[in-house]
């Protein structure tokens, strides 16, 4: 059993569009951010072409209402241990990095909408947050 896994939590009530670009923004950000995370770099097929390695670990996508990602979110960042990237209304609402950085600088924590967030790190630290939670069908 692999010891650590990332697990993306999203808003229920998001379309399935917005949803799975929102999951592609977490997914990008876990990438960069985790450490070890990719399994072999390169893999080969039978016919000798190669592809882009997979990440080694689990990754496992739920669903909540936006106010428990808010609380997960927030249980996550204070756990050391645990890479937590959230995706805020934000980053649909605006266009470029700087506008969005603007946005998020005058909105209070409690005043966001959270999309979604995805969380890299030990199985039984994310388990014990997402236990309640839906798979995304």
């Amino acid at each position: 059993m692999l010891g650590e896994k990332t697990v993306a939590v999203l808003d229920e009530n998001l379309s399935s569009g917005i949803a799975f670009n929102t999951l592609a923004h977490l997914a990008l950000s876990i990438g960069k951010n985790a450490v070890d995370v990719m399994g072999k770099e390169e893999l080969t097929d039978a016919s000798g072409t190669t592809h882009k390695g997979l990440s080694k670990y689990p990754f496992i996508i739920l669903k909540a209402e936006s106010e428990k990602i808010r609380q997960i979110v927030n249980e996550a960042k204070g756990n050391a241990g645990l890479l937590v990237v959230d995706f805020p209304e934000q980053g649909y609402t605006e266009y470029t990095d700087e506008e969005l950085q603007a946005a998020i600088a005058k909105t209070k924590e409690e005043n966001i909408k959270y999309y979604g967030t995805a969380i890299f790190g030990p199985t039984k630290e994310i388990d014990e947050l997402t236990k309640e939670l839906a798979l995304w069908k």
